[in-house]
This record gives C-alpha cells, structure tokens and sequence, in this order.
C-alpha cells in the first residue's frame, strides 16, 4: 500500500519532466543533429588518434610519462631502464644527523633501483589501460613510482661511521618510601627516553627511500617509562599496608622481632615484573640478620684426640654447632613478605667442631721420625733431615727425605775440608803449603770458620775438581758431586752430609789430630743461629750454608744425655728460625 502510494505521488513530476524533454527535441531538431554530428566526429578522432599512439606506444612508455621530474615519455622500455639505471648512479642521499649533514652516493650505501619492476606497468596493462590517451591523462595526474631495493647490511656500514651512538635509557617513575612512617611517600614522575643507533638510522632512511624520499632527517627513537606515575598512585594502598607491617624470625624459642620501623627502612618496590609488588632490600635484610645472628649461634664444642707417633690413641667426640644461615635466610624471608606471611622459619649452617690434637712421641726411631715429619708438614718450606745418635743410651734415628738431591750451597766446604786434611795427612800437604796468596791453614780456617768462598774453591783446586768427585764416590758419598768446573752448582744429600758428621766422629776418614783439628774450627765458626741456637747451650761443631732460598745447617752435638749428628737442609724455609725449632725438638728427643 505503501509503494502504491509513493508512485501515485511521483507520477505528475516524471511525467512532467518526460513532458519537457520531448517537446525540446520537437522544436530543436537542428541542434540535436549538430550535436550528433560533433559526437561521431570526436569519437572518430578518438579513436584515430588511440590506434595511432597505441602502434607508436607499442614496447614503449606512455606519453607523458615522468619520473623524478625527468621525462620518459614514448621511449623504448629497454632505453627507459638502462637511462633509469644511468640516472640513479648519480642519486645523492642526504641525512641530517643533529646539527651534522651527511651526503652519501645512494648506489655505494647500497640503495639501487629495480629499472625493470618500476617500468612493468608498461608491459602489464590490463583493460583501460591499454588505452594510450587514458594511460596519458594517467601518468599526468599519477606518475609511476621507481621501486628501490635497500640493502640493509650494506646501508647500516655506510651510515654507521656517522652516527654517534645515543642511548638515553627512559627512567621510570619511582617512588621513595622514608624511614619515618609518619612522613609521606614521594612519587618521581616517569622521563621517557630516546635512541640513536646506527640500527635505527637505517631503518627510518629505509622507509624514507621506499617513500622516494632521499633527504631526511634521523631522529632517536622514543623509549617509553614501563611503570608511569598513574599506575604509582594507584599502587599507594600497597605501600602503606607494607609500611604497617612487620616481621618475626623464629626458631624453637628463639625469635627476633623486625618491627615496622626497622622494616620499613627496608622496603624496595619491585618494578620488574609484569605487575608491581612490594619487596626487601636484600642488602640491607643480611646486614640486619649479620647483627642479630649471634642470638641463633650455638658454639660448637671441640674433638680432642691424642696421638702417639701419628698414631691416635683416644679421642673424645665434639659435639657440632650451628649458626645462621644468613643468604638462605634472607631469601625466605624476602619471600615470605612478598606473599604477606609474617613469620619465617630460619635457616641454619652446621658448625664444624674443632679437631685439637695433643700429639706424644715414643722414645724410639719411629718417635722421632715422627717429630721431624709433622713439623716439617706444618711448616714453610721443604726439609731434607737425617739425625743420628753417636753415643749415649738407644742408638736412636731418623730419616726424612734423606735421599732427595739439594744444592749443597756452602756445607760443601766441609766435604773440602776433610780432602785437604786426608792430603796433610798423607804428607802431600802441609800447614804452611802456599794457596790463593795464602797458606792452607789460613784459608781452612777462613773457609770454616766464616764460609769465605775464595778459599773454598782454591782448595778445592788443590784436590783436582773431577778427582776429588772420584774420591767422594770411594769414600761412601755417592750422592755428592762436587765438580761444578763447567758451571752448574754442587749437589748433595742429607744422607751424604750426615754421612760425613758420623765418619768424622767416628775417625774413619781422618788421624785422631786432624779430626779433633777440624771438629775444632767448626766449633768456633760464627754461625750460630740454627743448630746451635736450638741445642740448649751444648756444644755443637756444625757447618751451615745459605744461597738462593736455600737454607742448610749440618752439625754434631754434644748434649747431656747424647752425642748426636744432625743434617738439616731446606729450600724455602724462610731462614734460620724454623731450622732453630727443629733442632730444639730433636735435642729435646735425645735428651727426654
């Protein structure tokens, strides 16, 4: 009814209109025809025209065609590409970088143009198109677009020696909680920050050239705050709460309280997350814990052991402490605050008892190799030791290393001195024998009794350097070599030295009178701060030497209860004082 109505109503109008129309052309048949005529005439120019450009166009560009502002117009498509390429080569990119321009050849910062995608809408026209007037009227209002391609690798080198890198990291919006509860929270608004690398000039310069635009201006990049101030105030609820909260530590019977007070010094928020949250300061958490630790330490309550000759004999069992654990403590309670429980359990380190040894020795071999070994495992340095008991009651000694070959430093003047004797002896030699501008008895009581080295060697002269080797090796010193002609240094070993001590006491290298001669010279030698030193004030007849970090007393003693031989020699002892307080202990030995 409703469409029925509508048309009634619309009627008169068409029929008015239709009315007008036709009584126009009645009365204007000159004008229609003229009009007719200059219609089928431009259609025929039309079309004329068409077909003309369209065998002109025929594999080459449009008319009008501009690229650049430079004509392509009806040119061969080849031609169009390679005056494209041509063209290009020549193309400057301009980058302004702050206050600094930079000019780059577009084609060496890896920017070419693709000739042939940019001219393929000559060669793939579909429809109107195809028509060259309409493809004209196109390119006059349109245009093509040059398609470039970028390397980017190759872009991002180019630029990179231009570009100062600039990082200004966004801070985000923070808020300080003070100590005092009664003071009020301080929120710092978020700053954003900006980059500037070479990664982002390359690519803004990208999307600048697919824009067809070679001049341009790189700006940083916008880093955006994570956490803004807004979203601060909105977390104020939680910071008050934690600001209200405190925490105990408790074991069994045992609890420190962390108040408000104290607590809300510590608080941290946690703005690394996807959400934020209250936290503790770890730092300051295991200082507070450092303090108060001693209130959880249980003492740990010694091992006592006691051990004859290095072997034990009895021990009472320590009993183990305990003492707080302060990282993973800290850490469980920082997580017991985060998820609002109030009361931690700590956790504890076990406390290692005190292993103390009373360490005895046996009045036999074993007893004082024993002493000789702990102290020389208990202090600086290495220690080749031999001591041997001469006379008195037990025939009691002991070897330590004996056989480990050292550099002899000046106990070798000792082995020299019994040769020359041996020679004086046997009437090849006398007191009075010229040697190094001086007489033999001159030079061995230099050589002994303060270790002068220019003596050392002339005498050994006296004795022939190889031979006198041959006769060491006779005499029972196989280990000892003394010839060092060629360079190289003397070598010997404390069973060697403490060889030599006890044929001399025992007389079996030398008369009665030379013996007694030679102990006496080393009797009244001026070194006196090793064995001597250590011996109680009994007499001792000894030998040192000292070179590089070499260290060697070798000596007889004449104690109370025995008369004993002892070789001390060491590398990295640190001096005499150590060499002292062995030779204490082994006196204290034989004379127990």
């Amino acid at each position: 009814m409703k469409s029925s109505l509508k048309t009634s109503r619309q009627s008169p109008y068409l029929t008015s209109v239709y009315v007008r129309t036709s009584h126009w052309f009645q009365y204007h048949p000159r004008t229609v025809r003229h009009a007719m005529r200059v219609s089928m005439l431009f259609m025929i120019g039309f079309t004329l025209l068409n077909a003309g450009l369209f065998s002109v166009q025929n594999g080459r560009t449009s008319a009008l065609t501009t690229l650049n502002g430079k004509s392509y117009g009806l040119m061969p498509i080849k031609d169009a590409e390679q005056l494209l390429q041509t063209e290009h080569s020549n193309v400057r990119l301009t980058v302004r970088i702050g206050n600094k321009t930079v000019v780059l050849n577009a084609k060496q910062a890896g920017v070419t143009i693709d000739a042939e995608k940019t001219f393929s809408s000559f060669t793939d026209i579909k429809g109107w198109q195809r028509v060259p007037l309409v493809s004209a009227m196109g390119n006059l209002f349109a245009g093509i677009k040059p398609a470039y391609h970028v390397n980017m690798a190759e872009l991002e080198s180019t630029i990179t020696p231009h570009i100062t890198q600039s990082l200004i990291p966004a801070q985000n919006a923070s808020a300080t909680i003070p100590s005092d509860i009664d003071e009020a929270v301080v929120i710092t608004p978020a700053v954003r920050g900006s980059e500037i690398s070479a990664a982002v000039a390359t690519e803004q310069l990208a999307r600048a050239i697919a824009a067809n635009d070679f001049t341009m201006r790189v700006n940083g990049v916008v880093i955006p705050a994570t956490w803004t101030e807004l979203e601060l105030r909105a977390f104020m609820p939680a910071i008050d709460a934690a600001r209200r909260t405190s925490l105990n530590i408790q074991a069994d019977n045992t609890k420190v309280h962390v108040s408000s007070t104290v607590l809300t010094s510590m608080l941290r928020i946690d703005y690394t997350g996807t959400v934020l949250k209250m936290t503790l300061d770890p730092v300051q958490l295991q200082t507070f814990l450092v303090n108060q630790s001693q209130v959880f330490y249980t003492a740990p309550i010694a091992t006592k052991t006691v051990q004859r000759d290095g072997t034990e004999t009895s021990r009472t069992e320590g009993i183990v402490g305990k003492q707080l654990d302060i990282d993973a403590t800290t850490a469980a309670a920082i997580a017991a605050f985060e998820n609002g429980i109030l009361q931690v359990t700590p956790t504890f380190a076990t406390v290692t008892p005190q292993i103390l040894v009373t360490r005895t020795y046996s009045n036999t071999d074993t007893g004082l190799y024993k002493t000789i070994e702990d102290f020389a495992l208990t202090h600086k340095g290495s220690y080749r030791v031999a001591a041997v008991q001469l006379s008195g009651t037990g025939n009691r000694s002991a070897f330590y290393n004996p056989d480990q070959k050292i550099i002899t430093a000046s106990t070798f003047k000792l082995f020299v001195a019994y040769g020359i004797m041996q020679k004086i002896d046997a009437g090849e030699l006398t007191m009075g024998s010229i040697v190094a501008n001086s007489t033999v008895e001159s030079c061995m009581y230099k050589m002994i009794h303060f270790s002068d080295n220019n003596c050392g060697k002339a005498l050994q002269l006296q004795l022939g350097w190889a031979t006198f080797d041959s006769k060491l090796a006779s005499d029972g010193f196989t280990a000892t070599k003394l010839n060092n002609s060629s360079a190289g240094d003397k070598w010997s070993t404390a069973r060697d030295e403490m060889s030599l001590l006890t044929k001399l006491y025992n007389h079996e290298l030398l008369t009665s009178e030379s013996t007694d001669y030679l102990l006496n010279l080393m009797k009244n030698q001026i070194y006196r701060s090793g064995i001597p030193a250590g011996s109680r004030g009994a007499v001792v007849a000894n030998k040192v030497g000292y070179l590089y970090g070499l260290t060697h007393d070798i000596g007889i003693v004449y104690s109370p209860k025995a008369t004993y031989a002892v070789a001390i020699m060491t590398d990295g002892s640190a001096g005499w004082t150590n060499i002292k307080q062995l030779s204490q202990l082994i006196h204290d030995f034989y004379n127990q």
